[in-house]
């Protein structure tokens, strides 16, 4: 026969800056009560064919995505992985890729948004831009 016992856990300090035990108060005072609902996890595929004129410097691609979020909830996005290649077709183009970006937000009333904007100066070559993103829900 085995008995289990049951401790209490106690933290002294944050468990690292900005992160907070639920049930705690932050910095400024604020209850930190909510708890994470789920996550979604969200893919972005850009596929630019190239040629002139296609993707300029500083013209962003942009995508949506609806996220799965319910009345109440709050909504923090993650970039969790990025993959940027020149190509050929589908096929990587085996050649350096310079400067490219990639942003998430949120449109409402339930879009995740991923925009990418290449600043290369190979600008209209033919290019695939994959985003993995995440949506973490609180209530």
């Amino acid at each position: 026969m085995t008995t289990e016992e049951k401790v209490e856990a106690a933290f002294t300090t944050p468990l690292a800056p900005g992160l907070f035990v639920p049930g705690e108060e932050d910095a400024v005072g604020r209850s930190l009560t909510a708890g994470v609902r789920g996550f979604q996890g969200v893919f972005f595929d850009f596929i630019e064919p190239g040629g002139p004129g296609h993707l300029l410097p500083g013209r962003p691609l942009v995508q949506q995505k609806p996220v799965d979020l319910h009345p109440g909830d709050s909504v923090v996005f993650a970039l969790m992985g990025i993959n940027g290649a020149f190509v050929t077709g589908n096929q990587l183009r085996e050649r350096a890729l310079g400067q490219f970006m990639a942003t998430l937000s949120f449109a409402s009333p339930n879009l995740m948004v991923c925009s990418v904007r290449l600043t290369d100066i190979n600008s209209d070559d033919p290019i695939r831009i994959q985003v993995n993103a995440l949506a973490l829900f609180f209530q």
